[in-house]
């Protein structure tokens, strides 16, 4: 348990699986969301990453079936269709010679993907870009507020440019809400419409409808791009272990694209995505405020105090990992005697009843994306880009990454 001296609000830093637990799991309800998750609720309203207590729990429950496993696979095609059609745009940099803006071309991807699955539908090209520009401009906007309590909404022309970003995706969500009441479909706007309390018969109303839509939308494709854009680039720095995903590739897939049955063959693929998620995982920071006064490993936690939770600090911390800073995807390899570690001493999904609703179909896209790549091209990083982890919302390196295309 460190003290992090901030000045203000007690603020500590908590690295332990047992004192994780705690917070977590153990103890849950006397540590809500921070302050600094709160200033969230500026775009995504009070859907399930900002919500707490009793409410939260009606809501998750209330979602969780939209994300079971046989309403994820009929997602599989929709995933793959739009990586085809994606991928097969980056021809032009292959004939030209042209390095590839890696993590663009993977936002882009999981952006289509999420539009797809959440609204069932591509959007119009007009209104793509539109929705595109608004997320770039919310993002840019908290990120240079990281670290501030509370957003300033009156704070001159970016908080103008936020605000007009945050109207741009009201007028889309809303306009898709009225769209899927008149035509439900199978996607996952349709499924959060028809949702129903099993005790109440409450369903959601416009407002929770577009809170919830906002908050999957926006963290179900920045967290699956950052991601993938560390997979490629650590695949490149790592040529033995590309060389092993793709033997795996070959012998699983014979050169088609994965079906949802492929997905648990792929162990390669999973221990690849497990050990990249351990070095850089891209949501690096959980935070957390102590309703009450609470001890912890012999440490006096304040009432109010910040309390934070780093899957980045845990993942290498060496007192937990063997070769911390190395990457060895076979750490992970399922065998009878692998070493069998704290569940808390990986948790990039975070942990307890708040892990992310969107766990299973965010690595269910990170499986099928890379793997359709992996088949099509070898991605080589051009020049020497300053690759350092740099925290903004999400773990993300330094420079821009630039990939040269090469046939797989």
């Amino acid at each position: 348990v460190t003290n992090l001296p901030t000045g203000g609000t007690p603020t500590l830093l908590v690295a332990d699986p047992g004192l994780i637990r705690q917070v977590l799991q153990a103890n849950k309800d006397n540590y809500v969301q921070s302050p600094r998750t709160e200033k969230f609720k500026a775009v995504l309203g009070n859907g399930l990453l900002t919500n707490d207590g009793e409410s939260w729990f009606a809501q998750r429950r209330l979602i969780q079936p939209a994300f079971h496993h046989h309403r994820l696979e009929v997602l599989t095609d929709t995933i793959a269709d739009v990586t085809r059609r994606r991928v097969a745009t980056w021809a032009g940099h292959v004939s030209r010679g042209q390095p590839l803006d890696l993590h663009a071309a993977l936002d882009d991807i999981a952006r289509r993907v999420i539009v797809n699955a959440m609204f069932g539908m591509d959007l119009p090209d007009a209104r793509y870009d539109e929705v595109k520009r608004a997320l770039a401009e919310v993002s840019r906007f908290l990120n240079g507020r990281l670290w501030e309590s509370e957003i300033d909404l009156t704070d001159g022309g970016a908080a103008e440019r936020f605000a007009q970003a945050v109207l741009t995706l009201d007028e889309t969500v809303y306009d898709m809400i009225d769209a899927r009441r008149e035509a439900p479909g199978e996607d996952l706007l349709s499924m959060l419409i028809a949702a129903e309390d099993a005790d109440t018969g409450a369903r959601m109303g416009d407002q929770q409808l577009r809170d919830e839509t906002l908050t999957i939308f926006r963290s179900g494709h920045e967290t699956v791009a950052m991601l993938m854009t560390w997979i490629f680039l650590v695949l490149d720095r790592h040529p033995a272990q590309q060389a092993r995903l793709r033997d795996e590739l070959d012998t699983v897939l014979d050169g088609r694209d994965p079906t949802f049955a492929d997905l648990p063959k792929l162990k390669v693929l999973q221990e690849v995505i497990d050990e990249t998620l351990r070095l850089y995982p891209p949501a690096w920071m959980i935070s957390r405020k102590a309703v009450e006064a609470d001890e912890m490993g012999g440490y006096a936690i304040p009432e109010g105090a910040t309390v934070l939770l780093s899957p980045y600090v845990m993942h290498r911390h060496p007192d937990l990992w063997d070769r911390p800073e190395e990457f060895v995807p076979e750490r992970f390899e399922a065998t009878a005697d692998a070493p069998k570690r704290d569940k808390f001493a990986w948790f990039p999904f975070g942990g307890g009843q708040r892990q992310c609703i969107g766990r299973n179909l965010a690595m269910m896209e990170v499986k099928m994306v890379v793997a359709m790549v992996c088949q099509r091209h070898r991605l080589i990083t051009s020049g020497t880009p300053d690759t350092t982890p740099v925290v903004q919302v999400l773990l993300q390196p330094r420079d821009t990454i630039r990939m040269r295309l090469r046939p797989a």
